[in-house]
Formats: structure tokens, sequence, C-alpha cells
């Protein structure tokens, strides 16, 4: 068996425990993220994992993020291109309210389409909802080429952040909503 994933680092299942990796024999850790492709973006998730590490509060991870990338107050020049992420469903649904019907996201698997596609301007034939905020927990495992506006409010994981800024290839995609 083969696992790959960043125990401790990004966030916790939200139903059952996280996995721990003391019944593994054989480990190999990987130091080299393929992921990100400048300099600013990789100090700036090292720094954050060095501060879950030595367990640092939440609220000063939040911080250290909020000053490291560029923030606005609302999502300047969104467009459906570009993800917004957030902390609950609640948030999720007030961009939905504001962009309305320009972005979709399959909701049941189809001939053409996996649950989690995301298709943009038309609502495509089948099950899709309209979407333009997404949890922090739902894109794990994902990453984005536009602009990602990540909403600060209720950050209430210390590895929440980190998830939510480790999804972009480059520092200058990343822009906080305060």
């Amino acid at each position: 068996i083969i696992f790959c994933g960043d125990l401790g680092f990004q966030l916790p299942p939200i139903q059952g425990e996280e996995m721990e990796v003391t019944d593994f024999d054989n480990i190999t850790t990987l130091t080299k993220n393929y992921r990100i492709k400048c300099e600013k973006q990789t100090m700036i998730c090292k720094k954050v994992r060095e501060m879950i590490k030595a367990k640092v509060e939440k609220n000063l991870i939040n911080q250290f993020i909020c000053e490291s990338y560029g923030n606005v107050e609302v999502p300047e020049n969104y467009k459906p291109q570009d993800i917004i992420l957030c902390s609950r469903q609640d948030y999720c649904l007030e961009y939905t309210k504001k962009f309305g019907e320009t972005k979709w996201v399959c909701d049941k698997r189809n001939q053409n389409n996996n649950r989690g596609d995301i298709s943009i301007g038309e609502k495509p034939e089948g099950k899709w909802l309209c979407r333009h905020g997404y949890t922090i927990h739902s894109v794990q495992g994902e990453t984005f080429e536009e602009t990602i506006f990540i909403d600060s409010r209720n950050m209430f994981d210390s590895r929440m952040g980190y998830t939510a800024i480790s999804r972009a290839r480059y520092a200058h995609q990343i822009k906080i909503l305060i």
C-alpha cells in the first residue's frame, strides 16, 4: 500500500480520526514541493509549516499569513476562473449569491464530468450547482492557476491557513479577504 499525504499540516478530517503513521514500516518523507514555483511562496509556506510544527497559536499563524500577502476587503477584479476559499459553508454561500449563476460545480458524476468538476458560463446539462465559494476542506489536494481569494473569517484550525495558501504555485496569486 502506498499512501501520499501531508499529515500534521493539511486539515484534519471532518469526521473520524486523523491517520497516524506509527503503524507503517517504511516511511519516506519528501522535501521538494513540486507545486510551488516561486521563492516567496516557498518561504512563506515553509515558515507557516515551522509555526505549525512549533505549535504556535492559530491567531499568530493567521496574522503572519495576512501580513505575507496582499489584503483586500472585497474580491476585487474577481472572475469566475478565480477561486474563493472559506472556512465555512455559509461564507461560501455569500459569494455564490453575490456573483450569480456564472460558475457551476458538478454534483453527480456523469458521462463527461466527475463530481467536483467546475464549469464556467451557462449551466451544463446534468446535476450542477451554482458555486463561487469553496470550503478550504473541500480543496485539499487541488492546485489553482488563477487568483485565490482567501476569506480570513473564522480560521478555526492552526492548519487552515496553510492548507489554503498551499493551493497556489505563486505568492502573487493569493489575496486575503479581511
